[in-house]
């Protein structure tokens, strides 16, 4: 037997079997590699798209870059030109902080309680005959009960006379300046000077009544802020009302203010008795209060921006702190049953608002709902 075939045989066959191993390991080789090949190509497109996509992205924020820079700068031109507007209207107009002028109402808000202190002391009751029949009168305009029998007390004549007095200068002032000529008809023995004097100042507001309208309707036409049509119609009546109001209010030349103060001095005189010496300090002391309420609560008011108004509290409305100025609200135990009796000088606020500007001076009770009778019983404060 020849051993060494035998020994050639079986290297050939392990050399036969390696050679497939390693064909079988560069097919899988191969196999791998092209696999391989496939996700590199697969990740090149991947890799593609979001490179397009990235690069889109990069314009469109390229573009919006550029888009908000534009609009900042329109905005910035915006706004420089909204700065030029408001100083050119600050320099033609005086601005419209200018009108709120804090001196004015400071001002006004002295002439206010100078006013009160007069009407205190012209209404008083010291000295003076009351006429009852006078008194009752009044009490009934105002709706106020009272028992026949009993004394009214003398801080309520004096609130009702100072309510009174006010109205009828106010109403009187309102006719004269802004109602139709109707109210030269009711007075028939109106002089001819009165007339006159009525003409002019009817005039005076009706060409200011014009010119405002004219300028509203003309901010509606043409792009004018509301704020510069505001400041401009607040000027002219303003200067209209200081005209008016730069009159010599005094009974030798005025007919409008002698007319008033013998209205006023007549109304008293149906309430108050008096003897001829203080008939002439009450005559005296009439005719400056009466020029202080035309100058302060007419004149004044409306010269104010904001604008303001007056109002008088009702008959029953709750007693309270922010509108009511009166030494004996604080007395008030029962705050939440106390109402308004009389109010005998008027709130005065901002048109349109709830902004309290000055408050009213009240006469104040308490309810009492089984009693229907305010005087005598239980209690004017």
């Amino acid at each position: 037997m020849n051993y060494f075939n035998i020994g050639q045989n079986k290297s050939d066959d392990t050399s036969d079997m390696r050679e497939q191993d390693l064909e079988e390991e560069l097919k899988t080789i191969k196999q791998a590699n092209a696999k391989l090949k496939s996700q590199v190509t697969e990740l090149s497109k991947i890799n593609q798209t979001w490179m397009i996509k990235y690069e889109q992205s990069e314009t469109d924020f390229k573009k919006n870059i550029n888009f908000y820079k534009e609009q900042m700068e329109k905005l910035q031109q915006q706004v420089t030109d909204y700065k030029s507007e408001a100083a050119h209207y600050q320099s033609e107009l005086g601005g419209i902080k200018n009108l709120q002028d804090e001196n004015s109402i400071v001002k006004l808000r002295h002439e206010i309680e100078d006013l009160k202190d007069a009407l205190e002391t012209l209404t008083t009751t010291k000295k003076r005959d009351v006429n009852k029949k006078g008194v009752k009168n009044l009490l009934d305009k105002y709706q106020l009960k009272y028992k026949s029998h009993e004394k009214f007390p003398n801080n309520l004549i004096s609130a009702v006379m100072q309510r009174h007095i006010i109205e009828l200068i106010l109403e009187y002032l309102k006719k004269h300046f802004e109602e139709s000529v109707a109210f030269e008809e009711e007075l028939e023995t109106t002089s001819h000077a009165v007339k006159n004097e009525r003409q002019v100042d009817k005039m005076l507001i009706k060409s200011m009544q014009t010119i405002s309208e004219n300028i509203e309707t003309f901010g509606k036409i043409h792009p004018i802020r509301n704020e510069f049509v505001n400041i401009t119609m607040f000027k002219i009546q303003q200067q209209i009302y200081n005209l008016l109001s730069s009159r010599k209010f005094d009974i030798e030349n005025s007919q409008l203010f002698k007319s008033i103060c013998e209205l006023v001095v007549s109304e008293m005189e149906k309430v108050f008795s008096f003897n001829s010496g203080e008939r002439t300090k009450f005559m005296k002391k009439a005719i400056e209060t009466i020029h202080k309420c035309i100058t302060t609560l007419y004149f004044n008011v409306k010269l104010q921006y904001p604008y303001l108004e007056i109002v008088w509290l009702t008959k029953g409305h709750p007693v309270n702190n922010i509108e009511m100025d009166d030494d004996n609200i604080n007395d008030i135990d029962d705050t939440d049953n106390a109402i308004v009796e009389i109010c005998k000088f008027p709130l005065i606020k901002e048109i349109d608002t709830q902004n309290v500007v000055f408050t009213a001076r009240v006469k104040t009770m308490l309810r009492n709902n089984s009693n229907p009778f305010s005087i005598g019983s239980y209690g004017i404060l």
